[in-house]
């Protein structure tokens, strides 16, 4: 499947008809570069595909008349008048599969309400292959092509996808994971044999030896109805919430970058001062192991001398026995007992002892230490006291730099302070919903398998077979289901690692990845099987693209990418090299990148043209935006 063109008509700054081509892309020039400055119009760009593919579905809650108000062209000028006041995004693809060419075109007027329509022209070949449909009709046959689950795959904005990957208990990606194994048509399947299950047994004529086993099954499926309902409620706030915090951050990171671009020093060293905090963490449990292991052995003895003349009486005869040992085993050697077979040397080996071959015949120990052993002993034991007063004093030092405000600060300082204290609330409140979420999902786990009990039992007369048949399906699909979690998970896990290797700085960054599908949960592990907690701004990105690109593979949808600000924020020149070089060239055979100015650096800009087809740039003056085609 191929793109062809993007023809958007009074959209967001561009006034009238606006053409993109991305025809030229190619398998060794898969890039279709669109630049332009911060607000110049790309994300309208990215929007305008997004929309015609998939409507309203992708606007994140927002209604479609307030996103299509926003959305439309709107001029400067107050005293300028439109000659026409519709507008529409228009998308041409090449289908090879279906050996046809298809167009899209959702429209919209702004009058008192704004309705859009949905056009869908297929073109095959031959004079009479075209065909129109429109509306739902065409909904239909776009998502058989483009999903719509896999939407925020192969459509998605770098920072976004940041944000969605990072997240060790994402719904969004388990949703994505689900739809790209199949999961989610198997769910659907199971849901409507469950359901055909509960209406047989609803309208079965049943005899009266089963009608205590009907009363509990129905009071089951009121309670499993309750709990299903509040676990919708529940993940339907989680969600809520989980988008107001990724609003905040949002608004945070912008003011971030807005602060960092006048100089804020306070917010430049804000993350360094958070990741030395957490080096100076790991360093306090190493030295307190220390000090536990010299507790255990070298304290005591050096503040107990008596214990220490001990411990080195005891080495001393030891080795004064093995030295005894190794005496008597050369005196039985046969050419040794040759040579003192002379009478004047009488020796019974049994006879002699430690007191035989020791300097002192008294085998006195003195119980003071000797000077060196006592000084190097007292100077490890000085030193580990030393690296936890200094690591205390580190420690100190970072949180006090941490929470010391400036008194006169920008008011970005105080917005991204206000920010922050709406954010606590909002993470404790989804921290408690997710562990209401944990424990009712239990129990409506339990109540399932007792509904399942008791339906076994319950026997429905000429209907029977039919039910018997339905238990069947059902036990094939969740086998089926568990199946395919077991043999998918080991590639998606290998994907991930295998793509994190060549993508990351740190070439064993990773090792292993638990993926959680019940529970929902990821977790990443170093070489020595330890939890990584946390991970760096460029590193986060690194490892979302690693996300998008490992499920893209096990897709069996071959897609084109479109792409909004691929960079994101946080990546040092390597992991730019590597986006570029590698993620960007392999990726796909066509990709769609839209990147602001700040963004492509000159050695970022030089390594694309060895990959990119066509670079548009978009410029504004007044309620002029124009779009060009460039070099570079």
């Amino acid at each position: 499947m191929k793109l062809k063109n993007l023809e958007i008509y009074n959209v967001g700054p561009y006034r009238e008809r606006n053409m993109f081509s991305f025809i030229d892309s190619s398998i060794d020039k898969p890039i279709i570069l669109i630049r332009g400055h911060n607000g110049a119009g790309k994300t309208h760009v990215f929007d305008s595909i997004r929309y015609c593919l998939f409507g309203n579905r992708v606007l994140n809650g927002s209604k479609e008349q307030d996103f299509l108000s926003d959305f439309t062209y709107k001029p400067k000028d107050e005293n300028f008048k439109l000659t026409d006041s519709s507008s529409y995004v228009e998308l041409t693809i090449e289908d090879p599969i279906e050996n046809s060419e298809f167009t899209i075109k959702r429209g919209w007027k702004k009058n008192k309400e704004i309705d859009s329509i949905l056009e869908l022209e297929i073109r095959g070949e031959g004079e009479d292959a075209t065909v129109k449909i429109k509306d739902q009709d065409a909904q239909n046959y776009i998502d058989r092509l483009i999903p719509y689950n896999y939407s925020e795959l192969f459509f998605y904005d770098g920072e976004e996808a940041k944000r969605r990957f990072k997240g060790k208990d994402s719904k969004e990606l388990f949703n994505l994971i689900d739809s790209i194994f199949g999961i989610a048509v198997i769910d659907q399947s199971i849901q409507d044999i469950k359901k055909i299950q509960r209406d047989l047994v609803k309208n079965a004529d049943i005899s009266k030896e089963y009608e205590i086993l009907i009363k509990e099954f129905n009071k089951l499926e009121k309670e499993e109805i309750l709990q299903s309902s509040k676990i919708y409620n529940l993940e339907t706030s989680i969600e809520k919430t989980s988008f107001k915090i990724k609003e905040i951050d949002k608004i945070k990171d912008q003011l971030y970058s807005k602060f960092k671009a006048l100089g804020g020093e306070y917010l430049k060293d804000l993350d360094k001062n958070h990741t030395k905090l957490l080096k100076i963490n790991e360093k306090s449990i190493v030295l307190k192991e220390k000090l536990k292991r010299l507790s255990e052995k070298t304290i005591p003895l050096i503040f107990c001398p008596t214990l220490q003349a001990d411990l080195d009486k005891l080495y001393k005869e030891r080795k004064l026995e093995s030295d005894l040992d190794t005496f008597k085993e050369f005196l039985k050697k046969a050419k040794v007992r040759e040579v003192i077979r002379n009478e004047s040397i009488q020796l019974d080996l049994n006879e002699i002892s430690i007191n035989d071959i020791s300097d002192d015949k008294d085998f006195h120990l003195n119980i003071e230490i000797s000077n060196h052993a006592k000084n190097k002993e007292l100077d490890i034991i000085k030193k580990c006291f030393d690296d936890i007063l200094s690591n205390l004093a580190d420690e100190e030092s970072t949180r006090n730099e941490i929470n010391s405000v400036p008194i006169y600060v920008p008011d970005e300082i105080r917005k991204i302070k206000k920010h922050e204290s709406r954010l606590i609330p909002l993470l404790a409140k989804k921290e408690k919903m997710i562990i209401e979420l944990d424990i009712l999902s239990a129990l409506n786990d339990k109540t399932n398998k007792s509904k399942d009990v008791f339906l076994k039992k319950i026997k429905i007369g000429k209907d029977e077979d039919q039910k018997v048949k339905t238990e069947k399906a059902l036990e094939v699909l969740l086998k089926y289901r568990s199946r395919i979690y077991d043999s998918k998970d080991k590639l998606l896990r290998q994907n991930l690692i295998d793509r994190i290797s060549l993508l990351a700085r740190k070439k064993e960054l990773i090792k292993d990845i638990d993926i959680n599908y019940k529970k929902k949960l990821v977790v990443y592990k170093d070489r020595n099987n330890r939890r990584i907690p946390k991970f760096s701004a460029g590193e986060n990105h690194i490892i979302s693209v690693a996300w998008i690109w490992a499920l893209s593979d096990l897709s069996s949808k071959k897609i084109p990418f479109v792409i909004d600000t691929p960079m994101g924020s946080g990546l040092d020149e390597l992991h730019r090299k590597n986006l570029i070089e590698i993620f960007l060239k392999k990726l796909s055979k066509q990709t769609i990148v839209l990147s602001n100015d700040d963004e492509i650096d000159d050695t970022s800009a030089n390594l694309l043209k060895e990959i990119v087809s066509t670079t548009y740039r978009i410029s504004n003056v007044g309620d002029e935006t124009s779009i060009r085609e460039v070099d570079g």
